[in-house]
């Protein structure tokens, strides 16, 4: 078969190239730059040192455009949010995330899977500023919600949490960290245990 056009076969080539191009930076390098912002999230926290796996942990201070350039996981960060991470491992059970009455204060809490992708978000504007419990569950999970409790499915077990809440203004900064550091994770089994 001969083309008619010498521009459409290039056009073809290119575009094949960019696929195949595209498909090996989304499938060989990305994966590593998302773990090692993790590996760096896990040694060296976003101010407090290391986090330990399944802790939700709230910085005690707003960040400066400085102190977000040295930091992966707030790189870009707003210095008016006070900012949260957890690094989860849903591999043994589910969790349950516990977040307490905001009011009308602005916080959201967004899921990241493995791969970078948001999966799901948790904030001000879903809960009305409500307390709540959400069960984050990996894939395959088959246990009984309990009552009372959302569901939030995992695609996979290892997930990220990144956590905001406004703060107005420097005086504002206690205030906000101290109903951010009332947000928990416990283990399925442990909430259960306490909870009835």
């Amino acid at each position: 078969m001969k083309l008619k056009h010498k521009s459409l076969a290039a056009f073809a080539v290119a575009v094949l190239l960019t696929v195949g191009i595209g498909t090996f930076v989304y499938i060989y390098e990305i994966p590593p730059l998302i773990y090692s912002g993790w590996a760096q999230g896990l040694e060296k926290g976003i101010g407090g040192g290391p986090i330990p796996v399944n802790t939700f942990y709230t910085a005690p201070s707003l960040f400066n455009p400085n102190s977000t350039k040295t930091n992966r996981l707030v790189a870009g960060g707003d210095p008016g949010l006070l900012y949260s991470v957890a690094i989860l491992d849903l591999g043994k059970e589910p969790l349950v995330l516990s977040v307490p009455a905001m009011g009308v204060r602005y916080y959201d809490i967004e899921f990241v899977d493995s791969r970078g992708d948001d999966f799901a978000y948790v904030a001000s504007r879903t809960t009305g500023g409500q307390a709540g419990n959400f069960l984050i569950s990996g894939p395959g999970w088959q246990g009984t919600m309990p009552a009372g409790v959302t569901q939030v499915k995992s695609p996979d077990n290892s997930v990220i949490l990144f956590g905001r809440v406004l703060v107005q203004n420097a005086s504002e900064v206690s205030v906000a960290y101290n109903l951010s550091i009332q947000t928990k994770l416990t283990p399925l089994s442990s909430w259960l245990s306490t909870t009835g």
